[in-house]
């Protein structure tokens, strides 16, 4: 078996899930921890998203208006 080498230093929030999972957790708590991790970037998203939409002065009519757009490209069909 050929080993792997780390070729940089851990992440600081691999190292605090690291010390995370020196604990013993159950599996309802690891399913706890996962619904937070994907909560905590699910509004980093939104967050980012809402700064570009305000950056661009988007609105409900603008994407009412990308709905409704007939320019898409067409796609060939066999």
């Amino acid at each position: 078996m050929t080993a792997v080498a780390i070729k940089q230093p851990l992440t600081p929030i691999q190292q605090e899930l690291l010390e995370l999972y020196a604990h013993h957790t159950s599996d309802s708590e690891l399913s706890d921890i996962r619904n937070m991790l994907a909560q905590y970037f699910a509004n980093k998203a939104m967050d980012a998203m809402d700064a570009i939409w305000e950056e661009k002065n988007y609105s409900e009519e603008t994407m009412k208006e990308w709905v409704n757009a007939h320019d898409r490209i067409a796609t060939k069909r066999n």
